[in-house]
C-alpha cells in the first residue's frame, strides 16, 4: 500500500468516527468533531503533524473525540442489546482509526507513543 493511500485511509477511517459521533453525540461534541474534521484537512493537504493530533484524538482522554459518549436520547430509544451493538460499533471504529494513525505515522517516520 502506497504512503498516500495510508493516509487517504486515515482521512476516511477519521471520518467514519466523526460521523458516526455526530449522529449520536449531544451538543458536547462540536468542538472535538470540529477539531478532527480540521485536522483531517490538514492531513489531505500534506501536513504529516496532524497525525499526531488525530492519534490523540482517537485515543485520548478528557475532551478528545475518544472521550465523546453517545447521547442518553439514542438510549431511551432502544433495547439494551441494540445499546451494546452502537457502543461496540463506537469502539471499533475509534479503534480502526487509531490503527490506521499509527500505521501512517509509522510509514512517515513518525513517533507512535500510543
Amino acid at each position: 500500500m502506497s504512503a498516500e493511500s495510508e493516509i487517504q485511509d486515515v482521512i476516511e477511517a477519521v471520518g467514519d468516527v466523526a460521523d458516526f459521533l455526530e449522529r449520536h453525540s449531544g451538543k458536547g461534541a462540536e468542538a472535538a468533531l470540529a477539531r478532527v474534521r480540521k485536522d483531517s484537512r490538514r492531513l489531505a493537504g500534506g501536513d504529516l503533524d496532524a497525525l499526531k493530533s488525530l492519534l490523540a484524538e482517537t485515543t485520548g482522554g478528557m475532551g478528545s473525540l475518544n472521550d465523546l459518549g453517545l447521547t442518553r436520547s439514542d438510549r431511551l430509544a432502544m433495547s439494551d442489546d441494540e445499546w451494546r451493538v452502537l457502543n461496540r460499533r463506537r469502539d471499533a471504529l475509534m479503534d480502526m482509526a487509531a490503527e490506521k494513525c499509527r500505521i501512517a505515522m509509522r510509514r512517515h517516520g513518525l513517533e507512535v507513543w500510543r
